[in-house]
């Protein structure tokens, strides 16, 4: 039985960084699950993962594209936006309850 491992890499964001990821996918390789959002980064995870015959698969992908053909809206691929959105909402909600409160 081969032994299990999980590898996380979190923000993935230079091609030096996902050099060092797929160096290591060499080393163990598995299954690929992955929520980048830059495309000339996605092609080269994507293609390593096609040369070592490795599944691959986008977290994110499909999730951007419900929301955009939902929304009628393109993606801009910013990478940090949740944050800003939950900074925004954090403050709507604070607005919210002084309004209350008063």
């Amino acid at each position: 039985m081969r032994r299990r491992s999980k590898h996380v890499y979190p923000a993935v964001r230079t091609n030096k960084q996902l050099d060092r990821v797929l160096a290591e996918i060499e080393t163990s390789p598995g299954v690929i699950l992955y929520t980048l959002l830059d495309q000339s980064l996605i092609g080269r995870l994507e293609d390593k993962c096609r040369e070592l015959g490795l599944p691959c698969l986008s977290i994110l992908g499909p999730v951007l594209s419900l929301f955009q053909s939902y929304l009628g809206a393109e993606s801009t691929h910013k990478v940090g936006g949740a944050a800003h959105l939950e900074c925004g909402l954090f403050q709507a909600d604070r607005r919210a309850q002084l309004h209350h409160d008063a």
